[in-house]
C-alpha cells in the first residue's frame, strides 16, 4: 500500500517520513536519493535498523524493470 500524507505510526509521527509503500505485514519500504547519487533502498524502513542496498541508477532502473515483471507474474497466479 503507498504510503499518502496523514498516515502516521503508532507513535503519532508522520509515516511519509519512514516509507513510502507498506508491504502486505505492514513492514515498510522507502526509497531515497544519497548525496552520493546512488539510490538507497530500505526494507523494514519503520524498524531499526533496517537493511538497506544501494543501487546506482542504472541498477535502480534495471530493478524497476524487475519489478514490474514480477508484478505481472504475480497478478497471473492470482
Amino acid at each position: 500500500m503507498r504510503v499518502t500524507p496523514g498516515m502516521t505510526t503508532e507513535a503519532g509521527g508522520d509515516l511519509t517520513r519512514l516509507a513510502d509503500f507498506l508491504d502486505v505485514d505492514g513492514a515498510g519500504v522507502l526509497a531515497t536519493v544519497t548525496d552520493y547519487g546512488t539510490v538507497k533502498l530500505a526494507v523494514d524502513s519503520t524498524a531499526y535498523p533496517s537493511p538497506a542496498a544501494n543501487l546506482s541508477p542504472d541498477d535502480t532502473d534495471a530493478l524497476a524493470d524487475l519489478l514490474k515483471m514480477r508484478a505481472r507474474e504475480a497478478r497471473g497466479v492470482q
